[in-house]
């Protein structure tokens, strides 16, 4: 997230951003300092060198929550960064008509939209277990690559449910003679982005993470992600699953990324996965790429 390409800040610069006290006169860059209003009092120009404008354009409007942020500016640390993903979105607006796609490495997946700075420390995913009433197959399948994940380190799972229900719809084009409304059966997940929203907040307020990465386009998502980058002031980038991002999630996010099929094809676990007691969980057959064959 952050470029090597600037100047490296001193230990008596970052201990006066990372303080509320700036004994330094003078202001803060120019045009910047109305965006950047928690650096004023402090002399960006004479502190950091005529690239000191590069240096805060990574910077928070907010003062950030600790100083682990601004010493990975000083001192080329490293970035404490969480994954929050939610599965089901991630599912159908990139992977369901992809099968080749869907045995899916999560950590190298996350970690593909990052730069060196970025640690990836946990990686958190949202699904629900499906019931496999429209594919039998389907449960055996999901268990397979639940299994795999699980041997994937720091990363987490968490279940909401699915809810069936009998809804009634118009028909988009009456026919004659026909009723005008039809019912249909529909399922609809629930529980995952509440959790990952709730999750989000209470690791953002107790200080675990110094960048997170949201993979979803759920504009449910916009006020927990505004909540952290803006309030609490940690940065949250946005992992767009396809197409554009949602303005909201886009007003809000301190960076955005896009999935394509060049970063869903190079974060594929192998095909022969070994649990962590050496049984071995293979890739379903139908999620082999086309040239595999079976």
């Amino acid at each position: 997230m952050i470029s090597r390409s600037g100047p490296r800040l001193s230990r008596r610069v970052t201990s006066q951003i990372a303080s509320q006290t700036y004994p330094v006169p003078g202001t803060c860059c120019g045009p910047l300092q109305e965006s950047y209003r928690w650096t004023k009092g402090l002399n960006c120009s004479k502190l950091l060198g005529e690239s000191s404008t590069r240096w805060l354009a990574w910077l928070p409007a907010r003062k950030p929550h600790g100083v682990n942020l601004l010493a990975a500016f000083a001192f080329g640390a490293s970035l404490r960064t969480f994954a929050y993903i939610d599965g089901f979105n991630l599912y159908y607006r990139a992977l369901s008509r992809k099968p080749q796609y869907k045995w899916l490495d999560l950590r190298q997946f996350s970690t593909f939209f990052l730069a060196p700075e970025n640690e990836l420390h946990e990686i958190k995913y949202y699904t629900a277990r499906v019931s496999g009433k429209r594919d039998p197959g389907q449960p055996e399948r999901q268990n397979a690559y639940l299994r795999a994940l699980k041997t994937i380190d720091g990363l987490s799972i968490f279940y909401g449910s699915f809810l069936p229900k009998q809804i009634t719809r118009p028909l988009v084009t009456p026919i004659s003679g026909l009723p005008l409304y039809v019912e249909v059966l529909t399922t609809e997940e629930k529980g995952s982005d509440v959790n990952l929203a709730s999750h989000l907040i209470w690791d953002a307020m107790k200080d675990v993470f110094d960048v997170a990465v949201v993979v979803s386009k759920d504009t449910d998502l916009v006020e927990p992600i505004r909540i952290v980058a803006k309030e609490i002031g940690k940065p949250v980038g946005v992992i767009c699953p396809d197409g554009a991002c949602p303005k909201g999630l886009r007003e809000v996010a301190t960076f955005v990324r896009h999935v394509d099929h060049g970063s869903l094809s190079a974060c594929q676990l192998p095909r022969v996965v070994r649990s962590r007691i050496g049984r071995e969980i293979h890739r379903p057959k139908e999620w082999l790429p086309p040239s595999t064959g079976n």
